[in-house]
């Protein structure tokens, strides 16, 4: 699905729900077998944020409420980082990414419109289905081709 020419392909999920982030886990392994892959996973925003500086995340998982730091504060902190080093962002929710009360928190949350982010940001609904998963890393390949 991904060519990444031997490298390892690194990706960060950070979910305080120990079972949806193996099932995760075990879902991106199935779909991206064929990947190098380096897969971090971390309990609490705050963990997520030390992460950035030491690794660069091709795609890093977030779950919007979680302990220490939630998933906006993480989002924050990405943001900070080079736009062409930026790594895509899947937010793990229930909620409507699109949605009115979305946009306005996260843009107050932020401090930036959720356009910024372009096409590296998408949302993935929970309960987790792996043909939804598939979807949504078929659309991070498109936008880092």
């Amino acid at each position: 699905m991904i060519d990444q020419g031997g490298s390892f392909f690194h990706i960060l999920i950070a979910d305080d729900e120990a079972i949806a982030s193996e099932l995760l886990r075990r879902m991106l392994e199935r779909l991206l077998d064929d990947l190098n892959l380096k897969i971090i996973e971390v309990e609490d925003g705050q963990k997520a944020i030390d992460m950035l500086p030491f690794k660069k995340f091709n795609i890093v998982f977030i779950d919007l409420q979680m302990p220490l730091k939630d998933g906006f504060e993480v989002m924050a902190n990405i943001f900070k980082v080079e736009e062409n080093s930026r790594p895509i962002v899947v937010i793990i929710s229930g909620r409507d990414l699109y949605s009115d009360d979305f946009v306005v928190e996260f843009e107050e949350k932020i401090g930036t419109k959720i356009s910024e982010f372009g096409k590296k940001i998408h949302l993935l609904k929970k309960p987790l289905r792996l043909d939804n998963l598939e979807c949504i890393l078929k659309q991070c390949v498109a936008c880092s081709a």
